[in-house]
């Protein structure tokens, strides 16, 4: 029988198998197609039912995502509200207790809430008890049915009713009955009295045993051996000494913190405005001691009167000026009634001039922004008629004495301490007008300093405007040359450093800017004015030279380099001009050493039109036949035993100062410079292989001017110098061309690598760590694909709903549509069957 039952069962399995075979669509199925076969790798997607996936994600869209798309703009929600019904510690029998009596009460709120105010008469009443006086049912005990007696049920029930019993009454107890407020307070009283007296039997039993032990202890102190006055105390030790000087040791005292920037400038801000209060009462004649100072326009009157000195004008019968001695009497005794019939003037007494001194002290305040507002410019004075003021006396020597008079016309001489921002290069002309170098830099100095960025937002872009007004005139200065105003341009130099880094865009641009206004107006093959030079020393001052490429600094090399290769050299002055531009650009390349032929050509070429006969080595722009050189090579018989002009340094105002010199002369200074000038440039490209090649010409230059016998011992030295140094580093044998000696490195054999603990589809990690970061990885990144192809699908989804909704309404409409027209149309027959009727 066991194998018969098997047996049909194998046949019942196939025949079920078929069936399914049978229902399978072959048209449902999908197969996909490998591009390689690999051994032993199984995938799961080889076949599938694309057809039948698609209708079951259907079908449970349709049951969840519809629903909520149908529910979309629905809010309603069933709340129970009922006593207890989320409260898990109540029982269901307790639940249904309570909400009883909630409604119970409600109702009975309800009624009491009609019942009317004051009437008296007509009271409800239980057993002669009045219903209101009864208690609600907040106290209503819920007990079992065990526990209950009969005394409970006729209490609680409706033999009791609501009446809250009394058994201490009920018992015959009066005594124990319910206590008033005003028994309370009395037993609260008493009490603390209660306490206060045994706090004070409690202090007075300790007093007592504090004076009885007293005297035992003076009973028993004689007994007590003393101590001998023989005895010394130890000498202390090591520690008593370091704690002793650790107690008395002086403490340290906090110091002035440092102080910021901001708090610097405001503090010189101060400073300044402080000297030119002082400035402006000397100019005006004020001795120091009255302390006055200008009064603005909004305090004038009574205010100014009083603090001004101020005199009555009168004359005499010859018609002279009546003057006032210490007394304040008129020296003509009476002339001064006769006259005028003025009063004359009177010092005012202590008490009056300490009232003066305190409004002065009051206003010093108002008078110093007065003063600010001026920033330095000349005061004007109000004068009323028949009065003179302090200005006004400057000229009358029998009120004001000789140094009085110097000191204020030194005074208004001086440069103001406060200075605004000249908005112009007109205002900044009107400020250093006939000023020397040094006031030109205090002037800027002071500027800079009563309006620094830190005080002020507004500071920082009138400065910014100022460094193109203050280039702009240094520009306008260099336009003359002279050695008073290269100094004066020299001084300028920190103001302009400290203006440019305010906003270094912003200073580059009017660099830049000078830079392609002054080439454009250059002529072509010609050396450009001094101007120009000025910005290549000011452009080496205020920016970096040594960076790789930089926006003003890059520029302004090629722009020198230009001129250096294409620039004939015509008069003394273009050789001036050359020599400056090569000390230029070797501040330029001093830290980058960076290479610069130009420089080293036209060196050369210069040394070449100092030798005699032509025997130099000259390259283009120089050229071989020209008047400059034959100027150069014929003065040598000229300065045979002469002294030449050692300068210290090649600076721009001592080479224009030496151009009024004899030609000698000029030829001995201009081979010094250009000599000191190769020195660096050999000590700046000491280290290039090729140092033989670039200074090979220089030094044949000069060797060719050490033949000649006529130069000066010191320019001599230098030259032997030069060249000995330049031999010396030309000596340098060079390494000849060689193969490499090392052994040939064979090429390296890569044994293949084996992992034993290969798996198929498998990523290897490096560690643990790594490998769970992986599998993370790949994980998330799987989700995100699954998740946003299932909004995707869920999108088309909604949007096909959405579809059919439009279609049903439309189909709908149109539906209603020709309804309304049959009917219209019905209406119509009829109307026109009784109109033929008729």
């Amino acid at each position: 029988m066991s194998g018969k039952r098997k047996r049909s069962d194998i046949v019942g399995s196939k025949k079920k198998q078929k069936v399914e075979e049978k229902a399978l669509n072959p048209f449902e199925l999908r197969v996909n197609r490998k591009k390689h076969d690999v051994l032993c790798w199984k995938s799961k997607s080889e076949k599938g039912l694309p057809g039948v996936s698609r209708s079951k994600a259907i079908q449970k869209r349709k049951k969840t995502l519809l629903e909520e798309y149908k529910r979309r703009n629905k809010s309603n929600k069933f709340v129970d509200l009922r006593f207890g019904e989320y409260d898990e510690t109540l029982s269901a029998e307790e639940k249904m207790m309570r909400r009883f009596m909630l409604e119970k009460q409600k109702k009975h709120d309800r009624g009491a809430a009609y019942n009317l105010p004051g009437d008296e008469s007509d009271q409800l009443t239980h057993y002669g008890q009045s219903l209101g006086e009864m208690e609600s049912f907040d106290d209503i005990r819920i007990t079992s049915d065990e526990e209950e007696t009969e005394e409970d049920i006729r209490d609680t029930h409706f033999g009791g009713f609501l009446k809250k019993k009394n058994e201490n009454v009920a018992d015959g107890n009066p005594e124990e009955r319910a206590k008033t407020r005003k028994e309370i307070l009395d037993e609260v009283v008493a009490k603390s009295k209660a306490q206060k007296y045994e706090r004070q039997q409690l202090k007075q039993q300790t007093e007592n045993l504090l004076h009885d032990i007293d005297e035992q202890w003076k009973a028993v102190q004689a007994l007590v051996p003393k101590a001998s006055s023989d005895d010394k105390p130890p000498p202390p030790d090591d520690y008593d000494i370091t704690m002793r000087k650790m107690t008395f040791e002086a403490r340290g005292r906090p110091t002035d913190s440092l102080k910021s920037e901001v708090e610097l400038a405001a503090i010189e801000k101060e400073r300044l405005e402080k000297q030119e209060m002082e400035r402006v009462c000397r100019m005006k004649g004020l001795p120091p001691s009255q302390n006055h100072q200008h009064t603005s326009a909004d305090h004038l009157g009574e205010r100014s009167k009083k603090h001004r000195v101020q005199f009555m004008l009168s004359y005499d019968k010859d018609g002279r000026a009546v003057t006032l001695n210490s007394s304040g009497e008129d020296s003509e005794g009476e002339g001064g009634d006769k006259t005028g019939g003025e009063r004359p003037y009177s010092p005012a007494k202590p008490e009056e001039k300490e009232d003066h001194q305190s409004d002065d002290e009051s206003g010093d305040q108002e008078d110093s922004e007065d003063i600010a507002e001026q920033y330095g410019s000349d005061l004007e004075s109000d004068s009323d008629e028949g009065l003179l003021d302090s200005e006004t006396l400057i000229g009358n020597p029998n009120i004001l004495s000789t140094e009085m008079e110097a000191g204020m016309v030194q005074a208004s001489k001086e440069l103001p301490f406060v200075l605004k921002v000249p908005s112009s290069l007109d205002e900044f002309r009107m400020v250093v007008h006939s000023r020397s170098g040094e006031e030109l830099r205090t002037a800027v100095e002071r500027i800079y300093a009563c309006n620094h960025p830190s005080l002020s937002p507004q500071n920082k872009e009138k400065l910014k405007s100022f460094f193109a007004i203050l280039m702009e005139y240094c520009l306008e200065l260099a336009k003359v040359p002279r050695m008073e105003t290269f100094s004066a341009i020299n001084g300028l130099a920190r103001s302009l450093f400290k203006l440019a880094h305010i906003d270094s865009l912003y200073s580059a641009a009017v660099i830049r800017r000078n830079l392609d206004h002054l080439r454009d107006h250059t002529l072509p093959h010609h050396y450009p004015s001094y101007a120009t030079l000025l910005i290549f020393k000011i452009v080496g001052t205020l920016f970096p030279t040594s960076d790789h490429r930089h926006p003003v600094t890059t520029p302004t090399m090629l722009i020198m380099a230009s001129l250096l290769r294409k620039c004939y050299v015509k008069s003394m002055e273009d050789v001036y001009k050359g020599i400056i531009i090569v000390e230029t650009m070797i501040e330029y390349v001093a830290l980058s050493k960076r290479f610069v032929p130009e420089a080293i050509v036209f060196l050369t070429s210069l040394l070449g039109y100092l030798c005699s006969g032509r025997q130099g080595i000259i390259y283009p722009p120089f050229v071989h036949k020209c008047p400059l050189r034959e100027q150069l090579g014929h003065a040598a018989a000229l300065c045979s035993g002469q002294e030449g002009i050692s300068l210290q340094s090649t600076s721009l105002m001592q080479l224009v100062a030496e151009g009024t010199l004899s030609t000698s002369a000029c030829r001995n200074t201009v081979a010094l410079h250009c000599t000191r000038l190769v020195q660096k440039l050999a000590e700046i490209y000491a280290g290039l292989p090729t140092f033989r090649e670039i200074f090979q010409a220089t030094a044949s230059n000069l060797e060719s001017m050490l033949v000649q016998e006529n130069w000066p011992p010191c320019e001599k030295s230098v030259f032997t110098a030069t060249l000995e140094f330049i031999t010396s580093q030309s000596a340098v044998t060079k390494p000849a061309l060689q193969l490499l000696k090392h052994k040939p490195v064979s090429i390296e054999f890569y044994k293949p690598e084996f992992d034993e603990e290969f798996e198929v589809g498998r990523k290897k990690a490096v560690n643990r760590t790594a490998g769970e970061r992986q599998r993370l990885a790949h994980k998330v990144k799987r989700e995100m694909k699954g998740a946003v192809r299932e909004i995707r699908r869920d999108n088309a989804f909604l949007a096909r709903e959405r579809l059919n909704e439009q279609l049903e309404r439309d189909a709908e409409r149109e539906r209603k549509t020709h309804q309304i027209m049959r009917e219209l149309e019905e209406i119509q027959h009829e109307a026109k069957k009784e109109l033929r009727k008729k």
